[in-house]
């Protein structure tokens, strides 16, 4: 938490004499955490890219690619690290064979500074990069040029693309589905759907996260077990459980890296390894030092990535879960029915859902006021009717690439079960983002306002009585007043102001 804080304090302006002078404050522990936090605005400086002037002319890049490529339309996007050690955004278009992490190129781009805020509260890209370590963006004029052998992952590239040949058969929608749920490729899917999914509240679902892997994570280690348990001379030799962890970890990572390895994914593998670990240690797992653990191992060799709107709510929601949901379960007015009854098979993991929704809702609804500017309404019952159709949907479509990769006509009977799959979670997306209400707007309560509903949402259930209630309040508040508060304000100015927004090819005034 403290590198977290250290982060995004660092964000708005502390330097190093500060964050310097409160390192000691470690030898206390319960000052510890500001120490932490001084640590954290010393990583963030030392990894921030300072300003940095773009060539005239086009020139000759030679570097490897550090990270997976995202398709982006007809273009490829990518970070690559140049000989000269520099971290360039690079936007290309795809190479014969596709790139991979690890691989050795060549490109002729033209250099860029990245562009700031069009629009006042408009998203910084400028800021976002130069906290990962990026000055300047790179506009490839030609495809790359390997200048090595491609790197061994470039057969998991290879895979996602046989994916997305596989899926040609399905219906247009629900093909783009399959491939943004099963390989996090989101390249076909079209604006109306985009848009759906982000008024229903089930974007989640959509792009893979910490969900996806868990549901990977977790059904192959049990399916593993539950084969080696029918096996009685290696179930007799050794412990099912942990032979399946020690087979589950390197799927993890082989997942991780298939569907694009974006921050809130490696978090999920972080804390899935650990757990997996545990099992082989024969040890508990602990969900919130697990979240912790991950959230630190992710900061501390990529610090800007607490600026990524998808981390934070991957730690939002994760950190909702752990703390609200036990407690609102327990709120219900339903105890808990005894093991192997109807209601344990289906009213438990109905009330379960409902609870793991509203806890992860109230954890991230800040984040996305923030970002966003609107929560979804309807989003509670869209989960609760659409995360286990998306659950089932994860698990086919994962089978589905794996097979795909090695040949992509054996996955057809796997990507015909998971079309009526997607149909359903398309519908359950539409009906829930239909209605004028399903999208509430509300005001950017601004980075601190956000991080302290955070902190007044994750709270709740550790208050009693009117400290409660107290809380409950501000959290409302929180999200409620900032718009209110700025119209009045401006009202008070007693002055004309004249936005002109930028719209891209023109100004709209």
């Amino acid at each position: 938490m403290g590198l977290v804080l250290g982060v995004a304090a660092s964000h708005g302006g502390l330097r190093w004499p500060l964050a310097a002078a409160v390192l000691p404050f470690a030898a206390a522990p319960p000052l510890a955490p500001v120490a932490f936090g001084a640590a954290g605005w010393l990583a963030a400086e030392e990894s921030r890219a300072g300003p940095e002037a773009p060539p005239p002319a086009p020139v000759e890049i030679r570097g490897v690619v550090v990270n997976v490529p995202a398709p982006t339309g007809s273009r490829l996007r990518f970070t690559l690290r140049s000989d000269q050690g520099a971290l360039l955004e690079v936007m290309a278009p795809p190479a014969e064979w596709p790139l991979a992490a690890g691989d050795r190129i060549r490109l002729r781009a033209q250099l860029r500074r990245p562009p700031g805020p069009r629009n006042p509260g408009g998203s910084d890209q400028a800021a976002r990069l130069a906290a990962v370590g990026v000055a300047l963006q790179a506009e490839g004029l030609l495809p790359p040029v390997r200048t090595a052998p491609p790197s061994p992952l470039a057969w998991l590239e290879r895979g996602r693309q046989r994916f997305a040949e596989a899926c040609q058969g399905l219906p247009e929608r629900e093909a783009a589905l399959l491939r943004a749920i099963g390989t996090g490729d989101r390249a076909a899917l079209d604006p109306a759907t985009t848009e759906s999914f982000a008024r229903s509240g089930l974007a989640h679902v959509l792009a893979v996260s910490g969900l996806h892997l868990v549901v990977v994570a977790a059904g192959l280690e049990w399916l593993l077990r539950a084969a080696l348990l029918r096996v009685e001379p290696l179930a007799a030799r050794a412990d099912p459980r942990r032979v399946a962890a020690a087979l589950a970890i390197p799927a993890v990572l082989a997942y991780t890296l298939a569907t694009g390895a974006g921050f809130p994914v490696v978090r999920a593998a972080l804390a899935s390894g650990v757990l997996l670990g545990a099992t082989l240690l024969d040890r508990e797992g602990g969900s919130a030092n697990t979240l912790g653990l991950a959230t630190l191992a992710v900061l501390g060799v990529e610090p800007g990535a607490l600026l990524d709107p998808s981390l934070q709510l991957s730690l939002a929601s994760v950190a909702g879960l752990v703390a609200l949901a036990g407690p609102l379960r327990a709120a219900l007015p339903w105890p808990r029915p005894p093991a192997g009854t109807w209601r344990a098979r289906l009213l438990e993991p109905l009330l379960a859902g409902l609870s793991a929704t509203v806890a992860a809702s109230l954890a991230t609804a800040p984040i996305l006021a923030l970002h966003f500017r609107r929560l979804p309404a309807l989003g509670i019952v869209a989960n609760v009717a659409g995360v286990p159709i998306g659950t089932a949907l994860t698990g086919l479509t994962a089978a589905a690439a794996v097979v795909a990769a090695a040949w992509p006509p054996a996955a057809l009977p796997l990507l015909w079960l998971c079309r009526p799959l997607a149909t359903a979670l398309l519908w359950v997306s539409d009906a829930a983002a239909a209605p004028s209400f399903a999208v509430i707007g509300v005001a950017s309560p601004g980075p601190l306002l956000a991080g302290l509903a955070c902190g007044l949402a994750l709270s709740l259930a550790r208050l009693r009585g009117a400290w409660r209630w107290g809380a409950a309040l501000a959290f409302v508040a929180c999200l409620a007043l900032p718009g209110p508060v700025r119209a009045a304000a401006a009202r008070e100015r007693g002055q004309l102001e004249l936005i002109v927004a930028s719209v891209g090819q023109g100004d709209a005034s």
